[in-house]
């Protein structure tokens, strides 16, 4: 504490230096905001500002006959470039080969040709994809997320813009 004078009607505080430092006042920055300290002894306190998301994995599909890997991770976004030519057709592994809960999201852009997602061993295989025969035609700037039960369906997760 500064060895100054009390004055009358000021508390103890008044007396303290401004800075971050032990016995010393925080002093808020130029933008009304609190500059970096330890916050660890602090309770009852929410976050406020910006939270860090995790990056998704993209694969960007540009040849035809494009087989996903069940080792594939789980959020994976296949951004399927139909400015080629010809058709892209991307078949989705076993919903047995990946854990439940696992999904997978397929995006189209404007291009000319068009884009699919089968299911798998098509036109053969077992697998459905919920509210779809055997596949699904993404249209231009569409999404769709597919979600694996883990044994032999892929459950319908979303379609984005159609």
């Amino acid at each position: 504490m500064s060895k100054i004078k009390q004055i009358d009607g000021l508390g103890s505080a008044a007396a303290l230096d401004a800075g971050t430092g032990a016995n010393e006042l925080v002093q808020l920055d130029g933008s009304g905001r609190i500059p970096a300290v330890d916050g660890s002894q602090l309770t009852g306190v929410s976050g406020g500002g910006t939270t860090t998301a995790a990056l998704l994995p993209i694969v960007n599909v540009t040849s035809t006959n494009y087989n996903v890997a069940s080792s594939t991770a789980n959020g994976t976004v296949f951004y399927l470039d139909t400015y080629g030519s010809g058709q892209l057709i991307t078949y989705l592994p076993a919903a047995s080969a990946v854990s439940a809960g696992t999904s997978f999201t397929f995006a189209r852009n404007d291009g000319g040709n068009y884009g699919y997602v089968m299911r798998a061993g098509y036109p053969g295989g077992t697998d459905t994809l919920q509210g779809f025969n055997t596949g699904y035609q993404l249209y231009s700037n569409a999404s769709i997320t597919l979600i694996s039960d883990g044994s032999s369906n892929w459950i319908y997760g979303g379609l984005g813009t159609q």
